[in-house]
């Protein structure tokens, strides 16, 4: 599997693990290029006000009127307004609507893991251990898995990349389903697919990859529970609180998969994109129009902004409307992850000490990627947990 992320190190610049920017300095707002969709805005701006010119030109120097009417565009532009706005304001809502559930999710995994070594950390025995590793297990490859499904999608099977699934994998199950089923259920002739179709394990390879959050957390819904085995289970109000946390979990997946199966309808998106191309490249030749009577350097500079203004919303929604992929401006999904995981093998590092953490790691499906040093990064999150180890011992 490819890697989640393209650069695993990145420069320090604070918190933040998007495009970071200052907003003190305008100069340096305006002209920053990592981030900004200008580079992608400017031809397009550039090729309209160049239309422009080119009008301007024939009707000035050649005498050849190729404008029109501008009441179109005034009733126009109210369409197009609503079109890009509205949609526009949809998707950033969205995305930090799914920032929250993304945060939530880590959060979760984090407390599982804390609670489950809380509750049982003074009990060193073979049995414990093997519980707490379990656990931990079970939540760290929930959560990486859950973020190889939104960031991949269908392009890779996630399965495969789960040790500990191979021989739990979901196979087939027969429905007893009429030959027609197909065509009962879509009620439409013209979709006649055979049965088959909608027998369970006949699936996209991203359907199958998607419900795999939900077999894991079965899977660790089964191992919490076997702490009842244990020479002192957890008292139900233990077990309550780790089971709650799982349903914390997925709610938050939840609420990303909604996004997933169903984006923003297509005739929204594709009317909005339609009336901005069809009314900024029509724009020119409206502002020409003698009724208006403007200068030819007022109707090129004109334009030029118009422009700007219009496809930069448009282009907006095109960088947001996918906050899982790997743009500078989407949610940091790996790296969020990955941080959470480092978490969970510090809990389990502190209780059961650096071999458990090791075996856990080694377990944990990752994506590859190497630091400057020549490490992967998985000896660089046990480095640092040794470090971290080490400095809390000090402390304590």
């Amino acid at each position: 599997m490819t890697s989640l992320t393209p650069h695993f190190l990145r420069e320090d610049l604070g918190y933040s693990r998007t495009v970071s920017y200052t907003s003190k300095n305008s100069w340096s707002l305006i002209f920053q290029r990592w981030g900004s969709l200008n580079p992608k805005l400017f031809p397009y701006c550039f090729v309209n006000t160049l239309l422009c010119v080119v009008l301007v030109v024939l009707l000035e120097v050649f005498g050849l009127d190729l404008t029109i009417s501008e009441f179109g565009h005034e009733f126009m532009s109210v369409l197009v307004s609503f079109l890009v706005i509205s949609k526009l304001s949809y998707t950033i809502s969205l995305y930090y609507e799914l920032q929250g559930h993304l945060s939530d999710m880590n959060q979760a995994a984090i407390d599982m893991t804390q609670l489950a070594c809380t509750f049982t950390g003074r009990n060193n025995g073979e049995k414990y251990r093997e519980w707490r590793y379990e656990v931990t297990l079970h939540v760290a490859t929930m959560l990486m898995a859950t973020a190889a499904v939104v960031s991949k999608g269908g392009e890779n099977d996630v399965w495969d990349k789960i040790k500990f699934l191979e021989s739990r994998r979901d196979h087939d199950i027969l429905l007893n389903l009429p030959n027609d089923f197909g065509r009962i259920f879509c009620s439409r002739e013209r979709v006649d697919y055979p049965k088959e179709m909608y027998v369970m394990g006949h699936n996209l390879k991203s359907d199958l990859n998607l419900r795999l959050p939900i077999r894991v957390a079965q899977y660790l819904r089964n191992t919490i529970m076997t702490h009842q085995s244990l020479p002192q289970p957890l008292h139900p109000m233990q077990e309550m609180q780790l089971m709650d946390r799982v349903k914390d979990f997925m709610n938050s997946y939840r609420g990303i998969r909604k996004y997933l199966v169903a984006p923003l309808p297509l005739p929204w998106v594709q009317l909005g994109r339609i009336f901005v191309i069809a009314y900024v490249f029509t724009l020119p030749f409206a502002l020409l129009s003698p009724d208006l009577n403007l200068a030819g350097v007022e109707v090129i500079l004109t334009t030029f902004l118009i422009t700007y203004g219009f496809l930069g919303c448009e282009f907006l929604f095109v960088e947001l409307d996918d906050p899982f992929a790997e743009d500078p401006n989407d949610l940091p999904l790996a790296e969020e992850c990955r941080a959470a995981v480092e978490d969970i093998l510090l809990s389990l590092y502190f209780v059961d000490g650096k071999d458990a953490a090791v075996k856990l790691e080694s377990q944990i499906p990752t994506f590859g990627g190497r630091n400057d040093d020549g490490d992967t990064v998985d000896d660089q999150t046990m480095k640092s947990l040794e470090k971290t180890k080490t400095e809390a011992d000090t402390l304590l």
